[in-house]
């Protein structure tokens, strides 16, 4: 039997994309402005994760379970504080935001969370 949380209390919000923004779907993204989100920088407290942009419209998931890329040493399994890398994904640091991690993938370095 596979196990899957993908949907799970899933959370959705337009937001603007800044100008001229690096931000990539996959990235996980800050507020910068009134409605306004560009790609978070290392170290950085994020909004959510960048699931599709047009033009200047971004598409962030805000809440529920997600699967990022990591850097650094794995998060343990549980609660974690974890913030944004300078890659666009996220490691375990000593401030930002609590999420509860219910899958590690090392080969991959990727984990499931739930924000």
């Amino acid at each position: 039997m596979k196990l899957s949380l993908n949907g799970y209390n899933a959370k959705y919000a337009t937001f603007k994309l800044a100008a001229n923004s690096a931000a990539a779907e996959g990235n996980m993204v800050k507020v910068t402005g009134s409605y306004t989100v560009d790609k978070a920088g290392d170290g950085n407290v994020f909004a959510g994760l960048l699931i599709h942009k047009t033009g200047s419209a971004a598409l962030v998931q805000t809440g529920g379970y997600m699967n990022v890329p990591y850097t650094g040493t794995a998060p343990a399994y549980g609660y974690n504080i974890i913030a944004c890398n300078a890659t666009g994904g996220i490691k375990t640091n000593s401030t930002g935001i609590g999420v509860t991690v219910v899958d590690i993938d090392t080969d991959n370095s990727t984990v499931g969370i739930i924000l």
